[in-house]
């Protein structure tokens, strides 16, 4: 899948720590929701239109930045970081709570990613 925005090979699909670390877009209509709850809280300028490019991906890594799901460079690319801070966020809004559930996520993330971004809408939201 060709992506407007760099993703880093530790973000394709590696498995560390038991966990996948693979990157992918939810449907269109799921990354409409993402980028208007990014413009909601401030952490996305540009246009809703589901298009996602590194300043939709600079509000994500801000949003997993200020909840400490991520220490990385807010540089609009994607890295084996920005796919667990992302899994971290979407658990926190899923209501799961136990270790092993959030593996299972990020493993999900790679499966089922519109499950993890609509939990990421809903972390966003709370």
């Amino acid at each position: 899948m060709a992506y407007a925005y760099t993703v880093e090979p530790s973000a394709q699909g590696s498995r560390t720590s038991g966990l996948y670390n693979k990157w992918l877009e939810p449907t269109h209509n799921i990354r409409l929701m993402v980028q208007a709850a990014l413009k909601e809280k401030g952490r996305y300028s540009g246009p809703v239109d589901g298009a996602w490019g590194p300043n939709t991906i600079k509000g994500i890594q801000t949003s997993i930045t200020l909840r400490d799901y991520y220490s990385g460079p807010i540089d609009g690319a994607v890295g084996a970081n920005t796919v667990i801070g992302v899994a971290k966020y979407a658990h926190r809004g899923s209501g799961w709570d136990s270790w092993y559930e959030l593996k299972s996520y990020n493993y999900a993330m790679s499966h089922d990613p519109n499950k993890t971004w609509a939990d990421f809408v809903r972390g966003l939201r709370l």
